[in-house]
């Protein structure tokens, strides 16, 4: 895996975490959760290319990695926003 590679995952799990982050507090504000689909929208189609096109991925870690996207979206259409 490249540097760039390596802080492009950082990144992506630094954005997760403050997501779950979000997540632990009783209310979320519309404004949060819209953002982060925002921010879900942003990462994931490129990560998702970087999962299929990373040829130092086992199978098993491409998987782990895509229920890591798919996790993050199913939280965020989880939550109520009524």
């Amino acid at each position: 895996m490249t540097n760039k590679s390596i802080k492009y995952v950082c990144n992506v799990l630094l954005v997760f975490a403050f997501a779950i982050t979000l997540l632990a507090c009783n209310s979320i504000d519309k404004v949060y959760i819209e953002a982060d689909l925002a921010t879900y929208g942003a990462i994931a189609p490129e990560y998702s290319a970087y999962i299929s096109n990373d040829e130092d991925l086992t199978e098993d870690e491409k998987q782990d990695r895509y229920a890591l996207l798919d996790s993050w979206l199913r939280r965020i259409y989880s939550i109520d926003m009524n």
